[in-house]
């Protein structure tokens, strides 16, 4: 695989790989702040749109390839890319150290039906590896697998905990398989799309023979399509390789089945060697090829870090203006009429009363903090007295106490998933299908907006809700907030606590903004007019994506908790420490030790919470093929880097007064300048709501802090 681009933007100096997302960015802007080189008629324009429209939508797409002699010597036939999309390949995720225990064995025993008497490692490895997964609900299968990756997490923020917070050395990898529950999808998938990729290389050199301005857009276009369809291939090895890997383990192998996958999967298999290095070499490759390449690290082998990112990691944190912070009683009057009425009943005694239980310098702090956190301050706090009441019990101590008690204030996943619903809802885009979680069971039901017919929510779905909006998922299998576009959901962790103002990981205020930014950028995208960004998107987007969320998220904590925004760093240590060969401890550890860099005297609390989080993201740079415990030095995912490479794209855009291109997602800024070049790029289709989701659970959120500051000083007074 090569990237095949004619654009002529900023090519690549890492043949045959793209060169990191976040590099020569200011090519991108400029192609696209810029006129078009073509100029397409109003014809010309309709008919490259309903090609692109057909290399997406079409159910068969057929082309003739002839020799000099004009002679067909081959024709190829293939399906538009949606339809192989949406074949889904269903996998699950499962930590074997559980399986050892006894309750992860009884959940075994229970539900899949083990033998009692198995309780050897490789047995337990083959019998997860050989089972018919179809025989069981999906949901069971996911309470398994949730409750096998908690116990690994629980397992290894325990061992670290008890090594003092600073060695790993001697804690034990986990061990996790990936089971594929319908290899079938695989192996089809894998055919079509070799098909599809057929039809793109014969259909260009066409293209190619022509030199009109119409078929100079059709080319950039089919390129678009070639680049996805190039990366698709590119995701499923990982697959194809776990596939192998559970033949392996189960000790036997579906030999008609394994040929055709051969056939897909040409170049690439298992290795015999206990490191698997050959294997884990070409994925690497192939991870390059997807996300980009960095830096040489010999001769020809590139690896995932660029130079502009290491110079990123070495900030402490974005440049910040200094506010002028006005006098105590101007805030309070500020709060009590913020919501344009008076709300709460304001008097100058308040002020006074302040000012003569404080010291200067106690004034002072409380001053500052009032203001940073005035939005958030109910109304009712200074008619109720409760802000005077926390003054009267902390003293000088009462403005740091203030900050403590709202930023610590928690919210568990149904909490969160009201506050989302909510959110959506304002914005028309919340599914009639209604879903509620069922804390008993650990499920999401699903109610029929026409029948109030209920069902439970099966992560195997292929697709969105009938209505193609959105809904809110609480599931027992995912580990992280997280939207998926395919599902139009966003996926919060059954055991999700979330501070509501933390930094790390950002707490419910900012967090709000960040996922919803991602799904509007998933709406931006399919205004922009082709078939291809409806639904599916482009290749090597989701730089792009994390820039307009983090920029959001940085927003929220500036304006409602005064918090400066950090370049993140913690997976981009991570990386660093897999391209020195490190396992996944070790990786974990260099995560936890950024999140823990520049806390003064942390509590064990909140290195548990460094270490939880640690864990819980460091799992991402070994998802697909990775195994936890290999010490090599290549890197099979290095798509977390997109949250220290997306500083370079939002300050890009920002510089130039652009940023309105980060509410547009599943495109990269090169195909947006790609597609301008050919002028099939409008930036006035990319629209954003007038408030922001912060904002609309701004009311839920004040009444919540003030719930809690009362039972706070009802419980110290």
């Amino acid at each position: 695989m090569t990237q095949e681009r004619e654009s002529g933007i900023a090519e690549s100096s890492r043949y045959p790989f793209p060169e990191r997302a976040g590099v020569k960015i200011g090519a991108y802007v400029e192609a696209i702040a810029g006129p078009p080189e073509i100029q397409l008629s109003a014809d010309q324009r309709a008919e490259a749109l309903s090609f692109e429209d057909n290399l997406t939508r079409s159910e068969t797409l057929q082309i003739e390839r002839r020799n000099d002699q004009g002679e067909v010597v081959e024709i190829v036939t293939a399906e538009g890319l949606e339809h192989i999309w949406k074949i889904k390949i269903n996998l699950v995720e499962l930590y074997v150290d559980y399986f050892l225990k006894d309750e992860g064995r009884k959940l075994l025993v229970d539900n899949l039906g083990l033998d009692p008497e198995v309780n050897d490692r490789e047995a337990i490895i083959s019998f997860l590896s050989s089972f018919d997964y179809s025989k069981v609900e999906t949901q069971v299968v996911d309470k398994i697998s949730g409750a096998s990756s908690k116990y690994m997490g629980d397992q290894f923020t325990e061992a670290f905990r008890r090594r003092g917070f600073s060695d790993v050395r001697s804690i034990r990898n986990p061990t996790k398989i990936v089971v594929i529950k319908n290899p079938l999808n695989l192996a089809e998938k894998v055919e079509k799309l070799r098909a599809l990729k057929r039809y793109h290389k014969i259909y260009r050199a066409e293209l190619k023979k022509d030199g009109s301005d119409l078929s100079k857009a059709k080319l950039a276009l089919l390129d678009i399509h070639a680049l996805r369809t190039n990366e698709m291939i590119a995701n499923l090895y990982p697959l194809f390789i776990n596939f192998e890997r559970q033949q392996q383990a189960s000790g036997w192998r579906d030999q008609e089945l394994f040929d055709v996958m051969k056939e897909g999967f040409f170049g690439i298999g298992i290795d015999e060697t206990k490191t698997q290095t050959p294997t884990l070499r070409k994925l690497a490759r192939l991870d390059r090829f997807k996300e980009g390449a960095g830096e040489a690290l010999s001769s020809g082998n590139y690896g995932p870090i660029s130079n502009e990112a290491v110079e990123l990691s070495k900030r402490k944190k974005s440049a910040s203006q200094v506010t002028e912070i006005p006098p105590l009683n101007q805030t309070l009057l500020a709060i009590a009429h913020r919501d344009g009425e008076n709300t709460s009943e304001f008097s100058s005694s308040l002020y006074s009363e302040l000012s003569n239980t404080l010291s200067p310098e106690g004034l002072s702090n409380l001053t500052k903090e009032v203001f940073v956190l005035k939005e958030l301050i109910p109304t009712e706090v200074l008619g109720n007295g409760s802000l005077l009441s926390l003054v009267r019990r902390y003293g000088d101590e009462s403005a740091a106490k203030l900050r403590e008690i709202i930023v610590n204030i928690q919210m568990n996943a149904s909490e969160i998933e009201g506050l989302w619903k909510k959110v959506l809802r304002r914005y028309e885009l919340l599914s009639s299908t209604q879903t509620q979680y069922n804390t008993d069971s650990n499920e999401t039901i699903e109610i029929d907006p026409e029948t109030d017919a209920t069902s439970v929510y099966s992560s195997d779905r292929n697709g969105r809700a009938d209505d193609n909006k959105w809904q809110v998922i609480i599931s027992p299998r995912v580990t992280i907030i997280s939207v998926n576009s395919r599902k139009g959901t966003i996926f919060i962790p059954s055991g999700e606590i979330r501070k509501l103002g933390s930094t790390a990981p950002s707490g419910v205020i900012a967090i709000s903004d960040h996922e919803t930014m991602h799904i509007l950028q998933h709406e931006n995208k399919a205004r922009i007019g082709l078939a291809i960004t409806e639904n599916i998107g482009t290749d090597r987007s989701s730089v792009n994506a994390e820039a307009g969320a983090i920029a959001w998220e940085r927003e929220a904590k500036k304006r409602y908790l005064g918090q400066e925004a950090k370049v993140s760093k913690g997976l981009f240590r991570a990386v660093q420490e897999r391209t020195k060969g490190r396992s996944f401890k070790a990786c974990a550890k260099a995560f936890y030790d950024n999140y823990m860099e520049g806390i003064a005297s942390p509590s064990e609390e909140k290195k548990m919470e460094g270490v939880k989080e640690a864990v819980k993201h460091t799992r991402r740079i070994f998802t697909g093929a990775g195994i936890f415990g290999n010490w090599s030095s290549y890197t099979t995912n290095s798509k977390p880097l997109a949250y220290i490479e997306q500083n370079l794209v939002a300050e890009e855009l920002s510089n130039r007064g652009m940023s309105d291109l980060l509410a547009i997602g599943g495109v990269s800024l090169q195909t947006l300048a790609e597609l301008n070049k050919v002028g099939l790029f409008d930036r006035s289709k990319a629209v954003l709501p007038e408030m922001r989701p912060s904002e609309i659970i701004l009311e839920d959120v004040r009444v919540k802090i003030l719930k809690t500051l009362t039972e706070h000083l009802s419980a110290n007074l």
